[in-house]
């Protein structure tokens, strides 16, 4: 089986000696099949042996295929034919079968005749340019042996038998020589068409007769069911089942069958051939359509595959990229905070560390005095009450340092940790507003905590604190970039309200406000005002995503210029469960 792979890629000894044995095969079934009494053939087919040769080999070794096909087309016309008019007639062609591969190749048309514009160039460039160019030659050669004959039927003959000749049996050379195989997923009505087709076509070419006449069989009657078979099977099997159709139609004209009516025999020739010619372009063209339309459809399924692997592969990107920027921001805010309680931190320590020394001292010096004997009550008196005093200062700033710690700390585990835990509402956003106070000394405007300490909620508070933590800096990088246009001081606030089951929490401003363009995409990711100036377009995209698929609740917004935003959070009282708890941590 290898060895036959390898025997048509490329030319070689076995090729050689095919070659001719087909072509000589060729001269003999057109003669069987469609030689009339008259000695004129109606489909002539051994041209289309050496064009397919050429077609295959794309023109490789050109010069012995064209010697060895003349050598067997000599061959084949010496029974009918002198020497001299057979090495003619075989010249012409030899002709006919160059011009057409040279015209093909001219016109860039594709050997494969996969594609609707390659079987139309191959059509006009074998039978119709090339076959009427010979005819015109192998009609003079005719007429110079034989001139009784008729110069314009001889030539007319020529062209459409050699004509006809490439056209049926070249794609199917061509095709069988591809070896394209397609499944073909077979239905009843495939099976039935093709039955009655092949039964015709076997009594066409058997001449049935009853009561020693013809059965009358029309070859019209087969155009329906090839075309049916034409757009169900491959161009290799419609191709093959032209061949067969056009051989058996030229058998029955041959034998002096006239399926086309009452006509004289030339008349009959000349409508089989027009037939055949219609009924091949007809079927053929369909089947090649077909499969241009199939190969189209599965390369446009390849290339949707392929961009859905690409989408699918940036989409991936794209959510790595966006975990990235979460992380990054989380961590960002933390480390803010960190920077903003040790700076805090500072202060109390700092007082705490000088009372400690100072107190020790004091120590130091009363140990002195008591070692001397020279203590005195007054500076007894003086040590209790300064010592008193230092203590009460360190009580104080270690109890202020423990107060920044515990705070930092609850925040800190919040945001590090998705472990569901029952929580108070305002605690919580206390907490954050402190750190943020902390570390935005500076503000020009003022934040505001209207929330009843009775409102609690089971769930993750490290998620509900992102939201607020987020709402409070876009409200400090959005809102109050510019002072309010009436002159009033900045302000936020953040109120709260609930009933049995849920809680809506109120963030409202006096800022600036947005226009209605803005206020539509202000959920998006990557969307920002601030492009260029720090801003990742990602802060309110993530709170409403925790929203939405955290809490299964709401984000919405209301704003107007110059007037100020309204954001308003709705989430149930216990709205986590091990699910949830899991989609938060793929979420951030």
């Amino acid at each position: 089986m290898q060895a036959l792979r390898t025997m048509w890629e490329r030319p070689n000894w076995r090729v050689y000696l095919l070659l001719p044995i087909l072509h000589f095969i060729a001269i003999e079934i057109s003669f069987f099949c469609g030689k009339t009494a008259e000695n004129e053939v109606i489909i002539w087919l051994p041209n289309a042996i050496f064009l397919t040769a050429l077609l295959h080999f794309n023109g490789q070794r050109a010069w012995l295929f064209a010697l060895l096909t003349f050598v067997s087309n000599v061959i084949g016309n010496l029974p009918t034919a002198t020497l001299g008019e057979a090495a003619l007639l075989s010249s012409v062609n030899l002709f006919e079968v160059s011009a057409t591969f040279l015209l093909m190749r001219y016109a860039r048309a594709s050997a494969r005749l996969a594609q609707i514009q390659d079987f139309i160039k191959f059509v006009v460039a074998g039978p119709l340019v090339s076959a009427f160019l010979s005819g015109i030659l192998g009609a003079l050669v005719i007429d110079y042996y034989h001139p009784e004959s008729a110069f314009l039927t001889v030539m007319r003959v020529w062209w459409f038998d050699d004509g006809l000749g490439m056209l049926i049996f070249t794609p199917l050379l061509l095709h069988t020589l591809q070896g394209n195989k397609e499944r073909i997923q077979w239905r009843y009505s495939d099976a039935l068409i093709l039955l009655f087709t092949l039964g015709l076509t076997i009594l066409m070419f058997l001449n049935l007769q009853i009561d020693g006449d013809y059965v009358p069989l029309t070859p019209t009657l087969l155009i329906p069911p090839m075309l049916g078979l034409a757009v169900r099977f491959s161009v290799r099997l419609t191709a093959l089942g032209v061949t067969l159709v056009s051989l058996a139609v030229s058998r029955m004209v041959a034998v002096g069958i006239k399926p086309f009516g009452e006509m004289s025999f030339h008349q009959s020739i000349i409508h089989t051939q027009e037939f055949i010619l219609t009924f091949s372009i007809i079927c053929m063209g369909a089947a090649i359509l077909r499969q241009q339309l199939k190969n189209n459809e599965q390369e446009l399924e390849r290339k949707v595959l392929e961009r859905t692997n690409d989408l699918s592969n940036s989409l991936q990107q794209l959510k790595q990229t966006q975990a990235d920027l979460v992380q990054s921001e989380k961590l960002a805010s933390l480390g803010s905070l960190v920077a903003g309680v040790a700076h805090e931190l500072n202060t109390p320590i700092g007082n705490a560390v000088t009372c400690a020394s100072v107190l020790s001292h004091r120590v130091d010096a009363m140990q002195e005095m008591l070692k001397t004997n020279e203590i005195r009550r007054s500076a007894l008196d003086e040590f209790f009450s300064e010592s008193k005093k230092i203590t009460a200062l360190i009580e104080k700033s270690v109890r202020r340092a423990v107060e920044l710690i515990e705070s930092f700390k609850q925040i800190a585990v919040d945001r590090t940790s998705e472990n569901q835990r029952r929580f108070q509402v305002l605690k919580l956003v206390s907490d954050i507003a402190y750190i943020w106070r902390l570390n935005h000394k500076t503000n020009a405007w003022d934040l505001e905590i209207d929330i009843a300490p009775d409102i609690d909620c089971d769930g993750l508070p490290g998620a509900l604190g992102q939201i607020v933590n987020n709402l409070i800096q876009n409200a400090a990088v959005h809102a109050f970039s510019e002072a309010p246009h009436d002159g009033r001081k900045g302000l936020l606030r953040i109120s709260a309200s609930t009933d049995q089951e849920t809680i809506s929490l109120q963030f409202q401003d006096n800022g600036k406000g947005m226009n209605a363009e803005t206020c539509a995409r202000i959920f998006d990711p990557f969307f920002t005002t601030r492009f260029g100036q720090g801003g990742s377009g990602l802060g309110l995209s993530i709170c409403r995503n925790i929203a939405v698929g955290i809490f299964g609740g709401a984000l919405t917004v209301t704003s107007e210029e110059n007037v100020g935003t309204t954001f308003t959070l709705r989430f149930a009282k216990k709205w986590v469960s091990t699910t949830t708890t899991d989609a938060y941590r793929d979420l951030v």
